[in-house]
């Protein structure tokens, strides 16, 4: 459930008693009005007789503290640890990274980030002997020494040698799969009550809808793309909540001429971090976020400048930022990650140097002394680079001095460098959800779709390469002269410029030499001035091709792919029982591989509605698009808004969605997307079960019209039509009839078969025809018109018999 704000506020836990932890004066400091104030509040609500004020009030000072102090350390010691992690284990996912920009092979790193400029000579040596040995490094490194100690140049030919790239096409595919079957979806999410009433689906229509609202104007179809992306290269890709609820508005003019404001956008803003960047508590799998069990913290860093930070309005503590030793240590000892992934690359970084009483500048200030701030970011230290993390923790406020609520919370703690906190929010829901893929929740690692491929790439690259090789060879042609039978150098190199290329003969060359000396070579061994010499490596072509083939073949059943799913076509003749069992496979494939993003969207459904109930504004005016009876709304709680011209009836219902008429139990199921449980299939067994009951007479006196008439209603729903039919309000319910008669009776009859004629038209819809929308919305009216001309024949032989 939503986080309640009004109700923490009775326990004094809200976003500014969270700051005052964190803002609270260190030692014996005189106390700030707003901490005072908020301890004198808590004490006015103990009802426990008397008591020193002025001791509590210094007593709960003491206590919150020592909880700041305990609260920072903790905090700090799981952000270092965090960070650790990610910077021994970045390689893991700098490799699927580098392998979908590109060929992967142990030398393209170094060469790759050389050929970028983020590396010089040196660097790039230095990287191609760590990685290859320094005797095949020599192979990519020019020096100008003979004994190959200093290196002048990098060969970039090599560079170029590989081209094949099996993981962008394979990643396209399966992500073009898994995105387009949500991406498609209008709406992108859809809620789904749990009580089956009228009142709890109309409920559910109008939250679907204020949230696609929420989903169009955060751009979160194209978002889900990214983190299916993320997912498939990396096996997870972990989604925070960067801000828990926005709201952006603007002002228009009113039908009086006065100017009101309105809402444009609002929802939460998303972020999705490299998961080199991110850390979480790792006694549990990450996919546990989802349902809100097992981690308690969690987060995600970035290098910013402490320029940009410092003047940030919304944010407090600016002025405190400490600087640590420890992270220029980390940048020496953990080069190789920020030289990877570093936005402004490892050479632009600047942290604040390693310094000394003797060597700090804030050492010998006067005013720094006074405060007490010596080792503290100065004024000239705005373009050093800090460590900005998001930091989300579940807590009990009571057990951290935020208030006296007793029952956990999210909040996130904005940090700079570790120890500052310089925003405190407590979070409306969870503060995350986790996209996975094919993984084990034991593993600390797993591997992702990308590194599945690479050791295929790996073989097929060293194949082809092969394979231009012998091209190379193929192509290879040499003309041999006989000096003997050419002596004459002047004839020799007017050959050689020619092939060169270095001057052109429109007409035949003319030479001259003594036949006499040619006839007596030829008496020994009988042979032309001219030769031209090929080689012929045309099977170790094939077996090339053919081997990379195979590979190629062996990769698609590896990752349980079919030729078919790549757009290639059967080459051999399929019978029906064939293609039935490869639709059959590869529809369970995607079902199983779509688990990781049908959980996600399940967390990020209870996200997005427990935000908007916490945080969202009151009133947003919200279509309801699905078909039902307007008493129906009005009786859910909605009020309508006019909409299109006086006297007629929109085919949408425009309404003001009051959040706390959107108070309802949810299923927050993955039953999403294709399994949706709102679909054509559900009103075509519901048709069929109508049908049955009209044919009944039994039953169809016990159900009654009303009850068929609200099931047509809920036909077309399900059916996913924009049209409904509007019968009459004064339907007889279902019961014995009392009434007898041969008029009755024939009226009951006539009623019946314009009740069939009107199903038949419901099942056109269901089916799926290809009239217009004016076409169908005429023939709508005449269906009512009929049911409504035969209701009136009832009405009048049921008065009849009963006169």
């Amino acid at each position: 459930m939503p986080v309640d704000y009004k109700a923490l506020a009775k326990f004094e836990t809200s976003d500014v008693a969270l700051r005052l932890i964190f803002t609270i004066p260190e030692g014996d400091d005189e106390l700030p009005r707003p901490h005072y104030d908020h301890f004198n509040r808590i004490l006015d609500k103990r009802n426990n007789g008397e008591f020193d004020r002025e001791a509590e009030v210094e007593k709960m000072a003491t206590m919150m503290r020592k909880q700041r102090v305990d609260w920072q350390d903790r905090i700090s010691s799981r952000i270092v640890a965090g960070r650790l992690h990610n910077f021994q284990n970045y390689r893991w996912h700098y490799a699927a990274d580098l392998a979908w920009d590109g060929p992967l092979f142990a030398d393209q790193i170094p060469l790759t980030l050389f050929a970028q400029g983020r590396i010089d000579v040196k660097g790039a040596a230095q990287q191609l002997k760590d990685t290859l040995g320094k005797e095949k490094a020599k192979d990519y490194i020019e020096f100008d020494d003979k004994e190959g100690v200093k290196p002048i140049g990098i060969n970039g030919a090599r560079l170029g040698q590989k081209v094949i790239n099996l993981v962008r096409p394979s990643v396209t595919r399966r992500k073009a799969a898994l995105s387009n079957k949500f991406n498609d979806l209008y709406p992108w999410l859809n809620y789904e009550p749990r009580s089956r009433t009228l009142s709890g689906k109309i409920r559910a229509e109008i939250t679907t809808q204020r949230i696609e609202q929420v989903v169009d104007s955060r751009g979160m179809r194209h978002d889900f793309t990214q983190w299916v992306h993320k997912m498939l290269l990396h096996a997870g890709q972990m989604v925070f909540v960067r801000e828990p609820w926005e709201v952006e508005k603007a002002y228009r003019l009113n039908k009086s001429g006065n100017p009101e404001s309105y809402v444009v956008s609002e929802g939460p803003l998303l972020a999705h971090p490299h998961p080199t960047r991110t850390f979480f508590d790792r006694a549990h799998a990450p996919s546990q976020i989802n349902f809100d069990k097992g981690i308690t913290y969690c987060g995600y860093w970035d290098l910013v400048r402490h320029g940009d930070v410092k003047g940030n309005p919304s944010y407090f503590n600016t002025n405190d930022v400490k600087y640590s030793t420890d992270h220029e240590a980390e940048y020496k000892d953990h080069g190789s990650y920020f030289q990877a992934y570093s936005p402004e690359g490892a050479d632009k970084l600047k942290f604040v140097p390693t310094r000394t009483d003797a060597t700090n500048p804030m050492a010998n200030d006067r005013q720094a002394k006074a405060t007490g701030k010596t080792g503290h970011f100065g004024d000239n230290d705005d373009d050093c680079q800090v460590f900005f993390t998001h930091y989300y923790e579940k807590v009990r406020p009571i057990d951290v001095g935020c208030g006296t609520y007793p029952y956990p919370v999210w909040v996130k703690l904005t940090m700079i460098n570790d120890e500052t906190v310089v925003r405190a929010r407590i979070l409306p829901s969870r503060p995350a959800f986790y996209m996975g893929h094919n993984e084990d929740d034991t593993r600390d690692q797993n591997i992702s779709m990308v590194h599945e491929i690479m050791p295929f790439q790996d073989q097929a690259q060293e194949l082809l390469g092969q394979l231009y090789y012998l091209i190379r060879l193929e192509q290879m042609l040499l003309l041999a002269i006989d000096t003997d039978l050419i002596p004459d150098p002047t004839m020799r190199q007017h050959l050689k410029d020619y092939l060169q290329g270095n001057r052109s003969n429109p007409n035949a060359f003319y030479m001259e030499w003594s036949g006499t000396k040619i006839r007596e070579v030829q008496k020994s061994q009988a042979r032309s001035p001219f030769e031209f010499i090929s080689s012929n490596v045309q099977s170790q072509i094939e077996a090339s091709l053919k081997g990379i083939g195979t590979t190629m073949d062996l990769l698609d059943k590896i990752l349980m792919m079919s030729p078919q799913e790549q757009g290639q076509f059967i080459t051999k003749e399929t019978n029906a029982t064939e293609v039935t069992s490869v639709n059959n496979t590869t529809n369970a494939l995607y079902s199983f591989i779509s688990e990781g993003p049908d959980e996600a969207r399940a967390a990020l459904k209870q996200i997005l509605y427990e935000s908007m109930m916490a945080c969202g504004e009151d009133e947003i005016p919200t279509a309801v698009v699905a078909q039902f009876p307007k008493d129906a709304i009005l009786k859910a709680g909605f009020e309508f808004i006019a909409d299109g011209d006086e006297g007629s009836e929109p085919e949408a219902f425009i309404v003001k969605g009051l959040k706390k008429q959107m108070a309802h139990d949810f299923v927050f199921n993955s039953r999403d997307g294709s399994e949706r449980t709102v679909s054509v299939e559900g009103g075509k067994t519901l048709y069929q079960f109508v049908t049955q009951i009209l044919s009944n007479q039994m039953l169809l006196q016990l159900f009654g019209w009303k009850q068929v008439a609200d099931m047509i209603s809920e036909v077309f729903r399900l059916s996913g039509s924009s049209f409904a039919i509007k019968l009459p309000a004064n339907l007889p319910e279902g019961g014995p009839v009392k009434a007898q008669g041969t008029e009755v009776e024939a009226a009951m009859q006539g009623f019946q078969q314009e009740f069939q004629k009107a199903l038949g038209d419901i099942q056109g819809q269901i089916d799926g025809n290809t009239q217009s929308d004016a076409e169908i919305k005429e023939r709508m009216g005449n269906i009512e018109g009929v049911l409504k001309g035969a209701l009136d024949e009832l009405t009048r032989a049921a008065e009849v018999a009963q006169k």
